[in-house]
């Protein structure tokens, strides 16, 4: 008998390819939900070293600015301030700006980081010069509310979000006359924000080299310990179905022949002949009981039309 074909190659392939998609599909989610708390923690550690760096710098610059105030320097005409300025700037590339406040908020000094650009200037039409200029990219400083702030008691410096800018507030006191003013430092967040981006279009890189690396492990590991190993199963399983069926009666010997037959049948038919034998005998035993007790019975007594209907329910032995 021929054989039927076993599955499909592309039957085969396609479930292979179900498992790798399911799995790689796993593992991808895992490694994104994975990424997207690192880049939660990643935004939160950073703007907490941010901070940090700003506090040192700011608390450093307010001293220098009290230890001139203690010679008697008023804060709203301070000389050197820009000297200062600067060399914060130097130290701090993110910082934006560095701004000087008296005790009713109002703007004594402001320092932003400016844009250093080419210019080029025609000085006659066979010479021309180059020079810089510094094109500042702040707006105009406004005013800053100070209410509650001179009563304040908690830690300094005061950390608030303000126009996409976080700024880190200090005070400014002089040594015999008290609170003079503020500093305040500002960064944007734009810089907290390509940090962060930076961080995830490297790990979605990493991400997607980790999903092909392991696409391509799963995909060998499903074959040479799935695949092939239950296609030989398979095999060895088909060609035991078919070598009983070449076995089976409707395959046996042609109609005449004797057919074997095997040796549970024989027990179970010299079960059946013993059986029968026991029961014929049985019979004829309750057929001499009823008979011998008919004759002992009157014709008039009620029990003698019960065992004649109980001899009929028992019918004697055919006779050939």
């Amino acid at each position: 008998m021929q054989r039927p074909a076993t599955a499909h190659p592309a039957v085969r392939r396609g479930f292979s390819g179900k498992i790798i998609l399911i799995v790689l599909t796993i593992i991808a989610l895992s490694q994104a939900l994975g990424t997207f708390l690192s880049v939660l923690s990643f935004e939160e550690i950073y703007l907490e070293t941010l901070i940090s760096k700003y506090e040192i710098l700011g608390k450093d610059l307010n001293r220098r600015i009290e230890q001139a105030l203690k010679f008697g320097k008023p804060l709203d005409r301070f000389l050197g301030m820009d000297r200062l300025a600067e060399t914060l700037f130097r130290r701090a590339d993110e910082l934006a700006e560095v701004s000087i406040f008296d005790k009713a908020g109002r703007p004594l000094f402001s320092f932003q980081k400016a844009q250093a650009v080419m210019a080029r200037v025609t000085v006659d039409d066979s010479d021309d010069a180059r020079g810089r200029v510094l094109l500042d990219r702040g707006e105009p400083v406004r005013p800053r509310s100070t209410e509650g702030l001179a009563e304040r008691e908690g830690p300094w410096p005061r950390i608030h979000l303000d126009q996409g800018r976080y700024r880190l507030l200090f005070p400014i006191k002089a040594p015999f006359s008290g609170l003079q003013g503020y500093l305040e430092l500002a960064f944007d967040r734009s810089v907290l924000d390509a940090r962060k981006w930076a961080l995830v279009r490297r790990s979605l890189a990493k991400l997607l080299v980790a999903v092909a690396l392991t696409g391509i492990a799963v995909a060998l590991l499903i074959r040479f310990l799935f695949v092939i190993p239950a296609r030989r199963q398979s095999e060895r399983v088909e060609a035991a179905l078919f070598e009983r069926r070449d076995e089976s009666p409707q395959n046996g010997p042609p109609s005449g022949a004797a057919r074997p037959v095997s040796e549970e049948m024989l027990h179970l038919q010299q079960a059946l002949e013993g059986y029968m034998a026991l029961t014929e005998e049985a019979r004829r035993e309750v057929l001499e009981k009823l008979r011998a007790l008919e004759r002992t019975l009157p014709e008039s007594d009620p029990s003698t039309n019960m065992v004649r209907l109980m001899k009929e329910t028992l019918p004697e032995e055919e006779r050939p």
